[in-house]
Protein backbone atom coordinates (compact mmCIF):
# COMPACT_ATOMS: atom_id res chain seq x y z
CA UNK A 1 0.00 0.00 0.00
CA UNK A 2 3.00 2.11 0.86
CA UNK A 3 4.51 1.23 -2.80
CA UNK A 4 0.95 2.38 -4.39
CA UNK A 5 1.31 6.24 -2.82
CA UNK A 6 5.17 6.37 -2.93
CA UNK A 7 6.31 5.05 -6.57
CA UNK A 8 6.13 7.98 -8.25
CA UNK A 9 7.69 10.03 -5.93
CA UNK A 10 11.47 11.26 -5.99
CA UNK A 11 12.86 9.54 -2.79
CA UNK A 12 16.13 11.32 -2.87
CA UNK A 13 13.73 14.82 -2.37
CA UNK A 14 12.04 13.28 0.05
CA UNK A 15 14.69 11.91 2.22
CA UNK A 16 16.50 14.88 2.29
CA UNK A 17 13.45 16.51 3.79
CA UNK A 18 14.77 14.93 6.69
CA UNK A 19 17.90 16.94 7.58
CA UNK A 20 15.34 19.66 8.22
CA UNK A 21 13.71 18.36 11.51
CA UNK A 22 15.35 20.49 14.07
CA UNK A 23 15.78 19.18 17.72
CA UNK A 24 13.28 21.75 18.89
CA UNK A 25 10.26 20.47 17.14
CA UNK A 26 11.03 16.94 18.32
CA UNK A 27 11.01 17.59 21.49
CA UNK A 28 8.27 19.56 21.53
CA UNK A 29 6.73 16.46 19.07
CA UNK A 30 7.94 14.31 22.53
CA UNK A 31 6.11 16.74 25.23
CA UNK A 32 2.67 16.38 23.48
CA UNK A 33 3.17 12.71 22.60
CA UNK A 34 3.46 12.90 26.44
CA UNK A 35 0.50 14.41 26.98
CA UNK A 36 -1.07 12.57 24.55
CA UNK A 37 -0.70 9.27 26.44
CA UNK A 38 -1.74 10.99 29.96
CA UNK A 39 -4.70 11.48 28.08
CA UNK A 40 -5.81 8.44 26.84
CA UNK A 41 -4.64 6.98 30.45
CA UNK A 42 -7.44 9.71 31.94
CA UNK A 43 -10.02 7.85 29.60
CA UNK A 44 -9.14 4.78 30.61
CA UNK A 45 -9.64 5.35 33.88
CA UNK A 46 -12.53 7.43 33.36
CA UNK A 47 -14.28 4.52 31.43
CA UNK A 48 -13.08 2.23 34.59
CA UNK A 49 -14.27 4.19 37.16
CA UNK A 50 -18.18 3.79 35.13
CA UNK A 51 -18.39 0.57 35.27
CA UNK A 52 -17.32 -0.29 39.08
CA UNK A 53 -13.49 -0.88 38.20
CA UNK A 54 -10.23 0.49 38.81
CA UNK A 55 -6.83 0.53 38.01
CA UNK A 56 -3.71 3.04 39.63
CA UNK A 57 -3.08 5.85 37.22
CA UNK A 58 0.83 4.72 37.13
CA UNK A 59 -0.35 1.25 36.30
CA UNK A 60 -2.73 2.15 34.09
CA UNK A 61 -0.10 4.34 32.55
CA UNK A 62 2.12 2.02 32.32
CA UNK A 63 -0.30 -0.79 30.80
CA UNK A 64 -0.62 1.68 27.68
CA UNK A 65 2.57 2.39 27.24
CA UNK A 66 3.03 -1.46 26.67
CA UNK A 67 -0.25 -1.87 24.50
CA UNK A 68 1.20 1.07 22.01
CA UNK A 69 4.19 -0.69 21.66
CA UNK A 70 2.05 -3.99 20.61
CA UNK A 71 -0.23 -1.72 18.79
CA UNK A 72 2.82 -2.01 16.04
CA UNK A 73 2.85 -6.00 15.54
CA UNK A 74 -0.76 -6.31 14.71
CA UNK A 75 -3.41 -5.32 12.47
CA UNK A 76 -5.34 -1.75 13.64
CA UNK A 77 -5.03 -1.44 17.81
CA UNK A 78 -6.06 -5.53 17.96
CA UNK A 79 -2.53 -6.35 19.76
CA UNK A 80 -2.49 -3.89 21.76
CA UNK A 81 -5.67 -3.88 23.38
CA UNK A 82 -5.05 -7.60 23.71
CA UNK A 83 -1.90 -7.27 25.51
CA UNK A 84 -3.65 -4.16 27.81
CA UNK A 85 -7.02 -6.58 28.76
CA UNK A 86 -4.95 -9.43 29.67
CA UNK A 87 -2.13 -7.25 32.06
CA UNK A 88 -5.27 -5.43 33.20
CA UNK A 89 -6.60 -8.67 34.66
CA UNK A 90 -2.98 -9.91 35.69
CA UNK A 91 -3.49 -6.83 37.88
CA UNK A 92 -6.37 -7.35 40.04
CA UNK A 93 -8.98 -6.08 37.61
CA UNK A 94 -12.05 -9.07 36.76
CA UNK A 95 -11.88 -10.72 33.13
CA UNK A 96 -14.73 -8.57 32.49
CA UNK A 97 -13.47 -5.65 33.79
CA UNK A 98 -10.83 -5.95 31.57
CA UNK A 99 -12.76 -7.04 28.39
CA UNK A 100 -15.24 -4.48 28.54
CA UNK A 101 -12.74 -1.18 29.97
CA UNK A 102 -10.75 -1.93 27.09
CA UNK A 103 -13.35 -2.01 24.77
CA UNK A 104 -15.69 0.55 26.05
CA UNK A 105 -11.85 2.88 25.99
CA UNK A 106 -12.09 2.33 22.39
CA UNK A 107 -15.81 2.87 22.46
CA UNK A 108 -15.50 6.30 23.82
CA UNK A 109 -12.35 7.65 21.45
CA UNK A 110 -13.88 6.31 18.40
CA UNK A 111 -16.92 8.56 19.28
CA UNK A 112 -14.67 11.83 19.97
CA UNK A 113 -12.80 11.42 16.49
CA UNK A 114 -15.95 11.48 14.98
CA UNK A 115 -17.43 13.82 16.77
CA UNK A 116 -14.45 15.82 15.55
CA UNK A 117 -14.63 15.29 12.46
CA UNK A 118 -18.04 15.91 12.67
CA UNK A 119 -17.73 19.72 14.13
CA UNK A 120 -14.78 20.12 11.47
CA UNK A 121 -16.67 19.06 8.61
CA UNK A 122 -18.55 22.94 8.87
CA UNK A 123 -15.40 24.68 8.05
CA UNK A 124 -13.93 21.41 5.63
CA UNK A 125 -16.68 22.46 3.42
CA UNK A 126 -15.30 26.20 3.07
CA UNK A 127 -11.86 24.78 3.09
CA UNK A 128 -12.27 22.39 0.18
CA UNK A 129 -15.45 22.90 -1.36
CA UNK A 130 -16.94 19.18 -1.45
CA UNK A 131 -20.52 19.08 0.12
CA UNK A 132 -19.78 15.06 0.01
CA UNK A 133 -17.85 15.32 2.62
CA UNK A 134 -19.91 16.33 5.55
CA UNK A 135 -22.53 13.45 4.15
CA UNK A 136 -19.70 10.96 4.76
CA UNK A 137 -19.36 12.07 8.46
CA UNK A 138 -22.91 12.26 9.28
CA UNK A 139 -23.08 8.72 8.30
CA UNK A 140 -20.34 8.07 10.48
CA UNK A 141 -21.67 10.28 13.38
CA UNK A 142 -25.32 8.33 13.03
CA UNK A 143 -23.30 4.79 13.04
CA UNK A 144 -21.28 5.84 16.05
CA UNK A 145 -25.03 6.31 18.00
CA UNK A 146 -26.62 3.33 16.94
CA UNK A 147 -23.78 1.26 17.65
CA UNK A 148 -23.99 2.86 21.20
CA UNK A 149 -28.00 1.89 21.35
CA UNK A 150 -26.93 -1.75 20.03
CA UNK A 151 -24.63 -2.35 22.75
CA UNK A 152 -26.97 -0.86 25.36
CA UNK A 153 -29.57 -3.50 24.61
CA UNK A 154 -27.03 -6.94 23.93
CA UNK A 155 -28.66 -8.13 27.11
CA UNK A 156 -31.60 -8.34 25.76
CA UNK A 157 -31.97 -11.79 24.71
CA UNK A 158 -34.17 -15.01 24.65
CA UNK A 159 -33.93 -16.58 28.34
CA UNK A 160 -32.88 -19.60 26.75
CA UNK A 161 -29.55 -18.69 25.50
CA UNK A 162 -28.58 -16.81 28.41
CA UNK A 163 -26.35 -19.20 29.71
CA UNK A 164 -23.90 -19.38 26.65
CA UNK A 165 -20.73 -17.64 27.18
CA UNK A 166 -20.95 -15.59 23.95
CA UNK A 167 -24.36 -14.43 25.42
CA UNK A 168 -23.45 -13.98 28.47
CA UNK A 169 -20.53 -12.10 27.89
CA UNK A 170 -22.44 -9.69 25.61
CA UNK A 171 -25.19 -8.74 28.37
CA UNK A 172 -22.30 -8.16 30.60
CA UNK A 173 -20.85 -5.74 28.15
CA UNK A 174 -24.39 -4.48 27.41
CA UNK A 175 -25.04 -3.75 30.76
CA UNK A 176 -21.40 -1.74 31.39
CA UNK A 177 -22.19 0.28 28.08
CA UNK A 178 -25.28 1.55 29.80
CA UNK A 179 -23.26 2.28 32.93
CA UNK A 180 -20.96 4.83 30.83
CA UNK A 181 -23.53 5.95 28.79
CA UNK A 182 -26.22 6.36 31.27
CA UNK A 183 -23.82 8.60 33.45
CA UNK A 184 -23.44 11.62 31.92
CA UNK A 185 -20.61 13.19 33.70
CA UNK A 186 -18.49 10.03 32.66
CA UNK A 187 -19.91 9.50 29.46
CA UNK A 188 -19.33 13.34 28.44
CA UNK A 189 -15.83 14.21 29.70
CA UNK A 190 -14.50 9.77 28.29
CA UNK A 191 -15.85 11.36 24.80
CA UNK A 192 -14.57 14.44 25.46
CA UNK A 193 -11.12 13.14 26.28
CA UNK A 194 -11.67 11.05 23.21
CA UNK A 195 -11.72 14.36 21.10
CA UNK A 196 -8.94 16.17 23.18
CA UNK A 197 -6.72 13.06 21.72
CA UNK A 198 -7.23 13.33 18.20
CA UNK A 199 -6.66 17.09 18.70
CA UNK A 200 -2.95 16.49 20.00
CA UNK A 201 -2.36 14.32 17.13
CA UNK A 202 -3.43 16.94 14.60
CA UNK A 203 -0.79 19.59 16.78
CA UNK A 204 1.68 16.98 15.85
CA UNK A 205 1.39 16.76 12.55
CA UNK A 206 1.60 20.62 12.54
CA UNK A 207 4.82 20.69 14.13
CA UNK A 208 6.43 18.54 11.99
CA UNK A 209 4.64 20.12 9.40
CA UNK A 210 6.03 23.68 10.58
CA UNK A 211 9.65 21.78 10.84
CA UNK A 212 9.68 20.63 7.26
CA UNK A 213 8.39 23.83 5.95
CA UNK A 214 4.96 22.57 4.45
CA UNK A 215 2.64 24.87 3.92
CA UNK A 216 0.02 23.97 6.46
CA UNK A 217 -1.71 25.85 9.09
CA UNK A 218 -2.91 24.69 12.64
CA UNK A 219 -6.28 25.09 11.63
CA UNK A 220 -5.82 22.94 8.44
CA UNK A 221 -4.05 19.97 10.89
CA UNK A 222 -7.21 20.32 12.88
CA UNK A 223 -9.69 19.62 10.10
CA UNK A 224 -8.13 17.17 8.05
CA UNK A 225 -5.67 14.81 10.56
CA UNK A 226 -9.36 13.20 12.47
CA UNK A 227 -10.58 12.56 9.32
CA UNK A 228 -7.13 10.65 8.27
CA UNK A 229 -7.52 8.67 11.61
CA UNK A 230 -10.37 7.38 11.03
CA UNK A 231 -9.19 5.40 7.92
CA UNK A 232 -6.42 3.53 10.20
CA UNK A 233 -8.98 2.16 12.49
CA UNK A 234 -10.28 -0.12 9.44
CA UNK A 235 -7.68 -3.07 9.89
CA UNK A 236 -6.13 -3.52 6.71
CA UNK A 237 -2.41 -3.39 7.49
CA UNK A 238 -0.26 -3.50 10.48
CA UNK A 239 -0.38 -0.67 12.85
CA UNK A 240 -2.37 0.95 9.84
CA UNK A 241 0.94 1.92 7.75
CA UNK A 242 0.29 2.30 4.12
CA UNK A 243 -3.80 2.88 4.95
CA UNK A 244 -2.95 6.25 6.60
CA UNK A 245 -0.01 7.03 4.71
CA UNK A 246 -2.57 6.83 1.70
CA UNK A 247 -5.21 9.01 3.07
CA UNK A 248 -2.76 11.84 4.26
CA UNK A 249 -1.62 12.00 0.38
CA UNK A 250 -5.37 12.44 -0.29
CA UNK A 251 -6.74 14.53 2.41
CA UNK A 252 -4.13 16.76 2.39
CA UNK A 253 -3.55 16.81 -2.00
CA UNK A 254 -7.36 18.59 -1.33
CA UNK A 255 -5.46 21.41 -0.14
CA UNK A 256 -2.45 21.79 -2.63
CA UNK A 257 -0.23 19.49 -0.42
CA UNK A 258 2.18 17.83 -3.11
CA UNK A 259 2.15 13.96 -2.91
CA UNK A 260 6.02 13.37 -1.75
CA UNK A 261 5.30 16.08 1.12
CA UNK A 262 2.56 14.93 2.53
CA UNK A 263 3.84 11.08 2.28
CA UNK A 264 6.83 12.85 4.44
CA UNK A 265 4.73 14.33 6.64
CA UNK A 266 2.89 11.14 7.50
CA UNK A 267 5.89 8.51 7.56
CA UNK A 268 8.03 10.74 9.46
CA UNK A 269 5.14 11.81 12.20
CA UNK A 270 4.51 7.97 12.81
CA UNK A 271 8.37 7.44 12.93
CA UNK A 272 8.76 9.42 15.81
CA UNK A 273 5.67 8.68 17.97
CA UNK A 274 6.27 4.92 17.32
CA UNK A 275 2.85 4.48 15.00
CA UNK A 276 -0.77 4.36 16.47
CA UNK A 277 -1.12 6.60 19.75
CA UNK A 278 -4.74 5.99 20.10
Amino acid sequence: MIWLVAHNIDFDDAIGRFAQLTASAVLLFAALVFVLIVNNTMRWKVVLSAIGASLPFGKAFTLNLIGLFFNQTLPSSVGGDAVRIYLAYKHGLTLTSAINGVMLDRVTSMCGLILLALVGQFFLFDRIGDRNVGLVFSALAVAAVAGVVVLMFLDRFPGRIRHWRLVSGLAKLSRDTKMLFSATRYSVFAVTLGSVGFILISLMVFVIAQALNIGVTVFDCLLLVPPVMLTTAIPLSIAGWGVREGAMVFAFGLIGVPTSDALILSVLARIIHGGRMV
